[in-house]
């Protein structure tokens, strides 16, 4: 027998097997059809594993979704595409989260925008677990066309009142950003950080900080330091932490002032993102030039300055123990404020403790 042939039979005989009376049956035909999907692909079997997508049995839609799913272009047909859709509302959980994910790989293989259309158009579903399904399976989206036109829909879903839906789209944009799928969408993130409402700015802020150093460019580090003037402590905190993340390339003299006033912020969540920073801070290789602008505060006229100066090289800690550092800490153990006699101190002892578990490494 030849292997066309085998293949045929093979083919059949999982056919039959989907009309079998057993649910385990049916479902282990889905799984088989799954496996061999490039060769069962024709017009038959596709037409008989659509009507599966309609079996009683949530496992059994589920396995006949994945099936579908991996024959490709053949397989997105409007009959399917439509029960498909219908499944995304009136299925079992399971039956709506198969739905998803099938259609978020027929967006990957399709020369047509109409899977993601519907993946878009179940966004708008008043029913949290539909959509909330629909977020996770576009956590998945790799093809460039479909991201470019699902980005816009989450950037306006950053807008909800429902903060469900808020949280949701966000979740699906930082979980894209991980698998480096939105680094050609850089732009629409930095313009994002312009926009009025607070989730959408601290977004893009999370965004473009998982893309790394990808978004480390000066278009980015410029937007971030308009975004520390928010009003909004939890936008300004993003900023920051998307800042610690770049200012390693990016230090520059504006970039390492707006930090030490960042250390006075009155939100602590300000601060505690510029120590962050400064810590990064004191690794890169432009940790020098950093040094001297942190070692000139130490003199500002501002008490307040002062102490953040002090503060900032404690946080560089024993990466910046060396000898200007620790003579100009020094010299500010004279400071007339005890506030900022306390943090020199402070700052000393932290490096004099990284030299105490030197020696005795």
């Amino acid at each position: 027998m030849s292997e066309k042939a085998a293949t045929k039979d093979i083919i059949d005989a999982l056919t039959r097997a989907l009309r079998d009376s057993e649910e385990s049956m049916r479902s282990l035909a889905c799984e088989a059809f799954e496996k061999i999907a490039e060769k069962a692909a024709a017009h038959d079997t596709i037409c008989a594993l659509s009507q599966v997508l309609q079996d009683p049995d949530k496992y059994v839609q589920a396995n006949a979704c994945k099936a579908l799913a991996a024959m490709g272009e053949k397989a997105i047909t409007n009959e399917i595409l439509e029960t498909l859709s219908h499944m995304l509302k009136h299925s079992t959980s399971y039956g709506k989260q198969a739905a998803s994910e099938a259609l978020v790989k027929m967006a990957d293989q399709s020369v047509t925008n109409e899977p993601t259309d519907i993946l878009i158009r179940a966004l708008q579903d008043p029913e949290a677990d539909v959509t909330f399904y629909v977020y996770k399976a576009l956590e998945k989206l790799s093809d460039k066309a479909a991201i470019e036109i699902t980005i816009g829909v989450l950037i306006q879903k950053l807008r909800n009142p429902d903060h469900r839906v808020r949280n949701y789209a966000r979740e699906t944009l930082v979980a894209l950003a991980k698998k480096k799928v939105l680094n050609d969408f850089m732009d629409v993130f930095i313009q994002a950080m312009q926009n009025p409402e607070a989730f959408v700015k601290v977004t893009a802020c999370q965004v473009l900080k998982t893309m790394g150093q990808t978004a480390a460019a000066t278009s980015t580090v410029n937007a971030a330091i308009q975004a520390l003037k928010d009003p909004e402590s939890d936008v300004k905190t993003s900023a920051w932490e998307l800042l610690a993340n770049m200012v390693e390339k990016e230090a520059t003299v504006e970039t390492i002032n707006l930090l030490i006033q960042a250390l006075q912020d009155p939100a602590w969540q300000v601060r505690s993102a510029a120590c962050k920073a400064f810590a990064k801070l004191g690794e890169s290789e432009t940790r020098n030039g950093t040094i001297n602008i942190v070692i000139q505060a130490l003199k500002n006229s501002q008490e307040t300055m002062r102490c953040a100066a002090c503060e900032a090289l404690k946080e560089m800690g024993e990466n910046v123990a060396v000898k200007d550092i620790i003579d100009a800490l020094i010299e500010t153990l004279q400071d007339p404020q005890v506030s900022v006699r306390r943090a020199a101190c402070e700052a000393l002892a932290k490096m004099g403790d990284c030299w105490t578990r030197d020696e005795t490494m």
